[in-house]
């Protein structure tokens, strides 16, 4: 499976100021957290997934998103 995630307009990135910027212990606890739903979800992490498995637990929805220029959509996953 291979999923294409475009680019953030340069803007989005240049238009964050330090105060909304999370610090990196607030993402690094975010992403501890994320690493621990996988493995109680799975008993493995989502990089150590098979296709198979992928198809089975993460399913994709497909849908038209409506977008705005230089905003865009992030996919739609289903909650599980």
């Amino acid at each position: 499976m291979v999923l294409t995630v475009p680019p953030l307009p340069k803007e989005a990135l240049l238009e964050q100021t330090n105060s909304s910027a999370e610090s990196s212990e607030v993402i690094r606890e975010r992403v501890l957290k994320a690493h621990n739903i996988q493995f109680k979800r799975q008993g493995k992490f989502n990089d150590k997934l098979t296709p198979d498995e992928i198809e089975k637990s993460i399913p994709l929805i497909s849908r038209p998103l409506k977008t705005t220029p230089n905003k865009p959509k992030p996919p739609i996953f289903p909650t599980i």
